[in-house]
């Protein structure tokens, strides 16, 4: 057998083995994957979100002119990244940011409410496991490192540059004509295949460098449609609709060519791992990439809209397994009319704590709520404002009831100085409260969340200040609850607000709390006691009473 023989036998072996080994592990991994969706259903996820990937978030959310309804503030003291974080459980980039994005547009109105819940309801039922399982391992094949909105695929694809289709095929002619001149003269013919082979290595990297965005795009595009290819059948579901109109995208996209696949190249599969070698010496995937980028640019229209509705069938999965994993939920009662804020709500959890303590409110009209620290003021309004905004995005409220209008979304609670602007924490915190005031200028209800109201100034103009503010807010119709160590303002502002409580009992040196929100200001001054009762010098206690009984007795500090 000659040489060229040779090489040609060993050559189809490599792939041949390859092709089984790849088959092989496709199977082995599918089988794994099955069995891990079906097992990790109704858990929450455990992977919190990294800085790289809420920076690629926060960039797609804030893209194409979009305004998202709970502004930066709202979402950081509500510690919203750890919530999307657990709820995360979606298998692909357009799950990611689909879910991302519905948890920064609260709905305005029941009209206005854009999650899927006839699919979440689908999903969570036992006997629809199996076809969940397949939309999933289908929803995996797109992979989660979705990196471009669909205005950014046309950005990307139509500002590429092209390739010179002679450079790249001479590419491919010169190592075989090098190869076919091996016929007549072995030395010569492989002196000449390799001369081209390394000049074909060289150029290779340097090219596909300089088109890594586009050639990132168009992978991106292929994955969705051959993601949508292995969808199982969801007509007569909750889906159908949407199912209908992924097939027709699909066959937009099958504009790409069946060839554009060799683009396509997944890392972990020898056959793969074989087409990456025969790329690199006969650039054969640039070759492939000049026809296939300008079948690319009208598609990208149908790509984003592709993207979009496998994005919605993911993340109502994830919201269905989020569910399974609370202690309780509900779908909330949003039609209760619009013109007033008002909040109704039995069992109400946090979704964050492991052995969170249930309380109800029934309010229309603005709450003051007074106690020590740590009884649970904080995690309160939490709760409240978490509700509302998952009330209005993804219409699931840890909480055994909840009834409420759409209303607008505010906090004031976990600020902080501003270094990078030069503001101190008080000039920060009257900006946080200003907002709210503006906010209200508009029409609509409001649900405002504020934690300990101007901390950052003195006891006097503190309390002089919060009584105007918070005054101004209840007169706007705005349903401010407001958490604050100030017993003063109970009873100042008792015409506007509604006044509860939580409280704390203090027994053989230790300190427990109930968590239970309970009716009325707080009558209790433990704050001093709690000193002793952690350990403080008992003179340094007993001090500190005194200090205390004589100035509310005399109104005056002693020195």
């Amino acid at each position: 057998m000659t040489t060229t023989g040779v090489f040609i036998a060993v050559l189809a072996a490599v792939l041949a083995a390859a092709a089984v080994l790849g088959s092989r592990n496709r199977k082995r991994e599918r089988t794994e994957l099955y069995a891990r969706l079906l097992t990790e259903y109704g858990k929450r996820s455990e992977e919190p979100l990294q800085e790289e990937k809420k920076q690629k978030l926060d960039l797609l959310l804030h893209s194409a002119d979009r305004h998202p309804a709970v502004d930066e503030i709202t979402w950081n003291d509500l510690d919203m990244d750890r919530i999307y974080a657990g709820m995360n459980t979606c298998r692909s980039g357009a799950g990611e940011l689909y879910l991302y994005t519905l948890l920064h547009e609260p709905a305005r109105t029941p009209a206005g409410l854009s999650y899927p819940e006839e699919m979440t309801a689908f999903w969570s039922a036992e006997e629809n496991a199996p076809l969940r399982t397949e939309v999933l391992a289908a929803l995996s094949g797109t992979g989660n490192r979705g990196q471009y909105e669909g205005a950014q695929l046309r950005s990307i694809l139509e500002s590429a540059q092209p390739l010179s289709a002679v450079r790249e095929m001479m590419a491919l002619v010169f190592p075989v004509a090098a190869f076919l001149i091996m016929v007549a003269d072995t030395r010569i013919g492989i002196l000449l295949l390799l001369a081209a082979l390394a000049f074909n290595i060289v150029t290779y990297f340097r090219t596909r460098s300089s088109i890594a965005g586009p050639l990132s795009a168009i992978a991106e595009m292929l994955r969705l449609a051959d993601s949508a290819r292995f969808l199982p059948d969801l007509s007569g579901t909750p889906a159908a609709a949407e199912y209908d109109r992924i097939l027709a995208l699909r066959r937009e996209l099958a504009v790409l060519g069946r060839g554009s696949a060799i683009l396509l190249r997944e890392p972990g599969d020898p056959f793969r791992a074989v087409l990456d070698y025969l790329c690199m010496l006969f650039h054969l995937d640039l070759l492939m990439y000049i026809p296939v980028l300008n079948r690319a640019v009208p598609a990208a229209g149908s790509a984003e809209t592709l993207s979009h509705l496998m994005g919605r069938l993911d993340a109502s999965i994830a919201i269905a397994s989020w569910r399974e994993s609370l202690p309780v939920w509900c779908v909330p009662d949003l039609s209760t009319g619009n013109d007033s804020a008002s909040l109704h709500v039995r069992g109400l959890i946090h979704p964050l704590l492991s052995s969170p303590v249930a309380n109800d409110l029934d309010t229309d009209r603005p709450v003051l709520i007074t106690g020590s620290n740590a009884s649970g003021k904080s995690t309160f309004l939490k709760s409240c404002a978490i509700a509302a905004l998952l009330a209005q995005t993804i219409g699931t409220v840890p909480s055994q009831s909840y009834a409420a209008p759409c209303m607008r979304i505010y906090t004031s609670m976990a600020l902080r100085d501003s270094l990078q602007d030069g503001q101190s924490y008080f000039i920060v915190e009257i900006l946080s409260l200003k907002r709210i005031l503006d906010a209200s200028a508009e029409q609509g209800p409001i649900l405002c969340c504020i934690d300990e109201v101007l901390r950052g100034t003195g006891t006097v103009e503190r309390i002089a200040a919060s009584t105007e503010i918070l005054q101004e807010m209840a007169r706007r119709k705005v349903l401010c609850m407001a958490a604050t160590h100030d017993g003063e303002l109970c009873g100042l502002l008792e015409e506007y607000f509604t006044n509860y409580h939580f409280s704390e009992e203090l027994s053989e040196g230790d300190v427990r709390f109930s968590y239970r929100l309970q009716e009325g200001p707080s009558r209790s001054r433990n704050a001093i006691r709690l000193l002793g009762q952690l350990s403080y010098d008992s003179d340094l206690v007993q001090r500190a009473e005194q200090r205390a009984q004589r100035f509310l007795k005399e109104g005056v500090w002693e020195k």
